[in-house]
C-alpha cells in the first residue's frame, strides 16, 4: 500500500502555486518576483507526485490529471498546455499584449467601417448639394436672360414714346446713347427700375411723360448726390406724393403737377424737358446752386403764373420767350449772373409790364455809382426792384 499523505501534500502545494501564478497573470505586478521560485518548486513537486502516481493507484492518477488540467487551463494558453507546462513571464506578457493588440484591431476595424459609411454619406450629400446649386444657377441665368430680354423690349418701347420729349434740336437720340446723361438715367429708371411699372398704353402716355420729365429734373439737378432731402422723389408712389417739406406741393384733379418747390441744394442745370409740365402754375427753385441758362422752351408753359429762380448761378440773358407767358405775374431772377438788357422792346416789358399783367420782376440791375456797374440793364418801368449783386 502507498502512503497517500505525501501525494496529497504535493497536490495542495501544487494548487497553491497555480493560484499564485493565476493572480500574477491577472495582475502582472503581483508577486512577479516570486514566479521563478514558484516555477522551480512546482516542477519538483510535479515530478515527485508523478512518480508516486505512476507506481500507485491508477484512479487517483486520473483525478490528479483532471485537476491539473483544469488548473492549467486557467493560466496557460493552448500551446503551453500541449507542452505540459505553464506560462513563463515572457509568455504572460505576450499573451496580454496579443489581447490588447487584438482589441485595438477590432476597434480600428469598427472605426474604419463606420467612418467609411459616414464619409460615403457626406460625399453623397456634398454631391447633391452641388447638383442643387448648379440647377439653381441655371435657373437664375435663364430668369436673367428672360428679364433682360423683357427689359430691353420695354426700354425700346419707352424710348419711342419719350424720345420726342427730349428732342430739342433733332438729335435727341444721342442723349440716350450715353449712360451718364440725365435723359438715359431717367429712361432706364422708368423702364426697368420704377416699381410702379406703368403699362405702356396710349391712355397712360400723359402719366409716363410727366413721370419721365420729373425724373430728368431729378438727375439734371444733382438728385443722386447733392439734394439735401430726397422728398420721396423716384419712389414707387405717384409723383403727386413726391413731397417732404417741398417737392411736388400740388396736383390738380387729374393728378397733373401744378406746383413745384425745390429749395434743396440743387446743382446742375434746368432741363428743357420741364416745359412738358404744361399745367405747372408755380415754379420755386430759388436759393440753390443751379448753373446754365434759363430754358427758352419754358414758353410752352402757358399756365405759369409764378417763377422764382433767384439766388442761383444762372448765366446768359433773360429769355425773350418768357414774355410769351400770358399768365405770368411774378418773375424773380435776382442774385444770379445774368447779363444783357431788358428794355422797352423786350417782350416782358412790352407785353407784360405795360399791360399790368406782370406784377413783379427783379433783376441785378443796381450797381455802385462810378464803382461797380450793374450786371444787367433794366429800363425804368420794366423791373419792379433792382438788386445789387
Amino acid at each position: 500500500m502507498h502512503d497517500f499523505s505525501e501525494i496529497i501534500d504535493a497536490e495542495q502545494e501544487h494548487n497553491d502555486e497555480l493560484r499564485s501564478i493565476s493572480l500574477s497573470i491577472t495582475d502582472p505586478e503581483y508577486h512577479l518576483h516570486q514566479i521563478p521560485l514558484a516555477n522551480n518548486h512546482l516542477n519538483s513537486n510535479n515530478n515527485k507526485a508523478l512518480r508516486s502516481i505512476k507506481s500507485g493507484n491508477a484512479s487517483y492518477q486520473k483525478v490528479l490529471r483532471s485537476k491539473k488540467t483544469v488548473s492549467l487551463r486557467r493560466v496557460a494558453d493552448d500551446r503551453s498546455i500541449a507542452c505540459g507546462g505553464v506560462l513563463s513571464s515572457r509568455q504572460r506578457l505576450n499573451y496580454l499584449s496579443n489581447r490588447r493588440v487584438g482589441s485595438i484591431l477590432i476597434l480600428g476595424l469598427v472605426y474604419f467601417i463606420l467612418t467609411t459609411f459616414l464619409h460615403k454619406d457626406d460625399a453623397l450629400d456634398e454631391y447633391l448639394r452641388k447638383v442643387k446649386e448648379e440647377n439653381e444657377a441655371i435657373a437664375r441665368r435663364e430668369t436673367l436672360v428672360q428679364q433682360t430680354k423683357y427689359s430691353v423690349d420695354r426700354f425700346k418701347r419707352m424710348q419711342q414714346i419719350l424720345q420726342p420729349i427730349s428732342d430739342s434740336d433733332g438729335y435727341s437720340y444721342q442723349v440716350f446713347m450715353h449712360v451718364d446723361t440725365p435723359q438715359f438715367k431717367a429712361l432706364n429708371w422708368i423702364s426697368n427700375l420704377d416699381l410702379m411699372r406703368i403699362e405702356i398704353t396710349n391712355n397712360n402716355k400723359q402719366h409716363l411723360v410727366q413721370r419721365y420729365v420729373l425724373a430728368v429734373l431729378y438727375y439734371s439737378t444733382g438728385g443722386e448726390s447733392d439734394w439735401a432731402r430726397q422728398m420721396n422723389w423716384l419712389s414707387s408712389s405717384h409723383e403727386c406724393d413726391w413731397n417732404d417739406d417741398g417737392g411736388i406741393r400740388e396736383c390738380d384733379d387729374e393728378k397733373r403737377v401744378v406746383d413745384i418747390a425745390l429749395f434743396n441744394n440743387l446743382t446742375g442745370t434746368i432741363p428743357h424737358e420741364i416745359s412738358h409740365l404744361d399745367q405747372l402754375k408755380k415754379l420755386y427753385m430759388s436759393r440753390n446752386s443751379l448753373t446754365g441758362t434759363i430754358p427758352t422752351s419754358m414758353k410752352q408753359m402757358q399756365e405759369l403764373t409764378y417763377i422764382s429762380l433767384n439766388d442761383n448761378k444762372l448765366v446768359g440773358t433773360v429769355p425773350l420767350e418768357l414774355g410769351m407767358l400770358p399768365k405770368l405775374k411774378y418773375l424773380y431772377l435776382h442774385k444770379n449772373d445774368l447779363g444783357g438788357t431788358v428794355n422797352s422792346d423786350h417782350p416782358i416789358c412790352k407785353d407784360l409790364r405795360r399791360t399790368n399783367q406782370l406784377l413783379a420782376m427783379t433783376l441785378d440791375c443796381r450797381g455802385i455809382h462810378r464803382v461797380v456797374f450793374a450786371e444787367i440793364i433794366c429800363e425804368e418801368g420794366c423791373c419792379t426792384k433792382c438788386y445789387r449783386f
